[in-house]
């Protein structure tokens, strides 16, 4: 138990290196090996099966200021929503395969897309900003969906931009972010569309309509392992 404690302490000190003067985790760091999250705020635990994008359960933070992104620092608040911080362990809640974080004020949420920008150059883009006919006012609304494969070992970054119109706040336009701080190759494994995948292929399974698309055979005969495969691989 005593090591596994110092072990645990080594992993922490790691995590909050990088924004050490606020004593911060550092998602971009932290290990998935664990499903240790040394935060003071006591998390709210979900049920995954019934909330969230990935089937598993996951802790909810919603003191964002006790995170960051490498050198990025998130800040509280929030307009119709609060931002907050969510992990996702494996089946065996042995340790993270998933990191999402939520992003509801505008200034958050471009700083944030932009920053990611800068230090990974563009994404690659799964769905592209909603069309013209697809605009209200003059501005977009719906999804746009974006990829950073692999920017670290075994770690990619799936975002989805949500253009939104809230009614409740004068009619005041934002988009809100969700990034996916995910791994790319994990053997934790679920069925979705039929298929057998892991987090990383789920989320584009959700956010990328070729994906769905490879995925389905499309003869009636149920869904294409093997050109899903292959579209995964296609990614670059």
């Amino acid at each position: 138990m005593q090591n596994n404690l110092f072990y645990i302490s080594i992993i922490f000190a790691f995590m909050i290196s990088s924004c050490n003067a606020q004593e911060r985790v550092d998602i971009a760091s932290m290990s998935y090996d664990s499903p240790v999250i040394q935060v003071k705020e006591k998390p709210q635990e979900i049920d995954g099966n019934y909330m969230g994008y990935l089937p598993r359960l996951n802790y909810e933070y919603k003191n964002m200021e006790a995170f960051c992104f490498n050198d990025f620092k998130f800040a509280n608040g929030g307009e119709s929503l609060s931002n907050r911080v969510t992990f996702y362990l494996n089946q065996k809640q042995d340790h993270i395969i998933s990191t999402q974080i939520s992003l509801h004020r505008n200034e958050d949420s471009e700083a944030f897309f932009n920053y990611l920008e800068e230090k990974y150059g563009l994404p690659i883009v799964l769905q592209p900003e909603p069309a013209k006919e697809r605009y209200v006012n003059d501005k977009p609304f719906g999804f746009a969906y974006y990829l950073w494969k692999n920017v670290a070992s075994n770690r990619s970054i799936i975002l989805s931009k949500n253009y939104v119109i809230d009614h409740l706040r004068e009619d005041k336009w934002r988009y809100d972010l969700d990034i996916h701080y995910v791994k790319t190759e994990d053997p934790d494994r679920f069925t979705s569309a039929g298929l057998e995948v892991n987090a990383f292929e789920y989320l584009l399974l959700m956010h990328s309509e070729k994906a769905r698309g490879a995925a389905d055979r499309q003869d009636g005969y149920g869904p294409d392992l093997e050109r899903f495969k292959a579209y995964v691989k296609s990614l670059r």
